[in-house]
């Protein structure tokens, strides 16, 4: 009976372990499955992720290569419109540029004009003046030559006095140095101021060559100081022309009684 009973445990052991073994391999089996499954799947997944990373990196890779496409031709239309815009600024400063040289060469020439009339007005003004100061200096000469002529011929002035003009006279001779009167000329005044009396054409000479010197160096005293003893040097020698003159008509008028 004890055998009996141990050969059922052991029976019933044994189908408890072949139960456990079928259902590990059961599971195992199954387990097997799952994880083939599992692996296929991660597979189609690992796949899948793949096909999709290429698929954005291929439509990453085109967008980029458009924008691309797309930033090169903005750039271009961009340096184009650049291009065109300075050339349009380029064209209307160089016609500015023109237009003011225009303007400029031609406000120049009416300026030009206006100042070539003005120097030719003004020109003519200044001729009409020195003309007209010439007539004036000519005047005040003529009349100083006159008045003193007159009255040397009065007696009024003495011969003495033309003494003192005569070393006031010679000063002028200073200023030889510098002028637009000749050499000669200056040597011929100082050779007649050398004179103690001068006749009427030596006085006359000397009056002539005063004049220039007064009209050179009018600025000077010493110029008129000369022109005015040249001038009492023509009246005192007219005076004394008249004088003999007159002596002459005496005798004569003595002889012709005593007859």
């Amino acid at each position: 009976m004890a055998e009996i009973g141990m050969a059922e445990l052991l029976i019933s052991v044994l189908s408890l372990i072949a139960t456990i073994i079928i259902s590990i391999a059961t599971l195992a089996y199954w387990l097997e499955r799952r994880f083939t499954a599992l692996e296929n799947e991660i597979k189609r997944l690992d796949n899948k992720i793949d096909n999709e990373t290429k698929r954005l990196e291929n439509k990453i890779d085109n967008e980029i290569k458009r924008l691309e496409v797309g930033f090169e031709g903005e750039i271009k239309r961009l340096e184009n419109k650049f291009d065109s815009e300075i050339k349009r600024l380029e064209g209307r400063f160089d016609s500015d540029i023109k237009r003011l040289e225009t303007r400029l060469e031609s406000e120049t020439a009416r300026l030009s004009s206006e100042i070539r009339n003005v120097e030719t007005r003004l020109g003519s003004e200044i001729k009409r003046l020195r003309k007209a100061m010439r007539r004036l200096g000519n005047a005040f000469v003529s009349y100083q030559e006159f008045f003193i002529e007159f009255l040397i011929s009065e007696g009024v002035i003495a011969r003495e006095k033309g003494d003192v003009v005569k070393r006031e006279a010679r000063r002028i001779i200073d200023v030889a140095l510098t002028n637009p009167i000749k050499k000669e000329e200056w040597k011929r005044i100082k050779e007649l101021l050398d004179k103690d009396e001068l006749i009427l054409e030596e006085a006359l000479e000397l009056r002539e060559l005063a004049r220039k010197v007064a009209w050179a160096y009018g600025h000077r005293i010493e110029a008129w100081k000369l022109h005015l003893y040249a001038t009492m040097a023509v009246g005192f020698a007219r005076k004394k022309l008249e004088e003999e003159r007159k002596k002459q008509e005496e005798k004569k008028e003595s002889k012709e009684k005593s007859c």
